[in-house]
């Protein structure tokens, strides 16, 4: 099958702010998420070995997020369990730290690798078709998959549906930070986007209601890319609001998991909002 992004999926997220890329994921899909179904089988205390805080600004953020499994004040449950891949950067931190690594661990981190290499790949291409477009200038040059390699992310989600028969949102509405994301992989429906952009403030009524959504599905080997906040900013393609909501598909207490990449451009800073 085709493995790289083409000059006309370039050109419909231009004109959409949504598009498929054709490249192969299904291959590397499942074992991914088994080894993840693994790890969140792992008791707590064990699965806290497993975080670090890359950024150093407090938090962890690559390897195992703890969650606190609480409702939101805006309404969504945030009882996840979350994992983030950094290319060149996990591994050798569990290494570092004395954590001992099975056979089956080490074939996981093999898995996520290949499918970084794969979306880093896509998306270089995809910026070089956009510079041919027209859309920016030279970005694919600054974005080149032997520099920062650590900055790009494989986000694994596994959703716990709240004790509650009430439909709602797990993932409250927000545009991402980054530049560029694939949705890779979704095991039940909720994914929903609107055409709306720009600011929610004083729009409040606009973004509430249901008409201005529409599903989604992230299906193998065509995997879905919009962009954030940096995206906006230094490809001018407006970030894509997005939100997931519980369906009557995903039956008490199922996990519903995902797996999404971000890649990373160098340049501006964000200052707006996410939410």
């Amino acid at each position: 099958m085709q493995m790289t992004c083409t000059r006309e999926e370039a050109a419909a997220l231009t004109r959409e702010g949504l598009a498929s890329i054709a490249f192969a994921t299904s291959d590397l899909i499942p074992p991914i998420l088994e080894g993840f179904k693994r790890f969140i089988q792992k008791p707590e205390e064990e699965r806290r070995r497993w975080s670090f805080d890359y950024a150093t600004e407090g938090d962890p953020d690559t390897g195992y997020l703890p969650r606190t499994g609480q409702e939101a004040p805006d309404g969504t449950y945030d009882d996840k369990i979350t994992f983030h891949y950094r290319i060149e950067e996990l591994l050798g931190r569990l290494l570092y730290n004395r954590v001992d690594l099975s056979r089956e661990e080490l074939e996981w981190f093999d898995y996520l690798h290949m499918l970084s290499e794969r979306c880093i790949f896509n998306a270089y291409r995809l910026l070089k078709h956009l510079d041919d477009l027209g859309c920016h200038s030279d970005f694919w040059l600054r974005a080149h998959p032997d520099r920062g390699l650590h900055e790009h992310m494989i986000r694994l989600i596994a959703y716990r549906k709240p004790p509650t028969d009430n439909l709602g949102q797990i993932a409250r509405m927000h545009r991402d930070r980054g530049s560029i994301t694939f949705a890779l992989y979704e095991s039940h429906s909720g994914l929903e986007f609107t055409k709306l952009t720009g600011e929610k403030g004083g729009r409040e009524d606009e973004f509430e209601n249901p008409t201005n959504w529409y599903g989604v599905s992230s299906l193998p080997d065509q995997p879905k890319v919009f962009t954030g906040l940096k995206g906006e900013e230094l490809l001018q393609i407006p970030a894509s609001w997005h939100r997931v909501m519980k369906r009557d598909d995903q039956p008490q207490g199922i996990l519903r998991l995902s797996v999404v990449f971000f890649f990373h451009i160098p340049g501006a800073e964000v200052t707006k909002p996410t939410h």
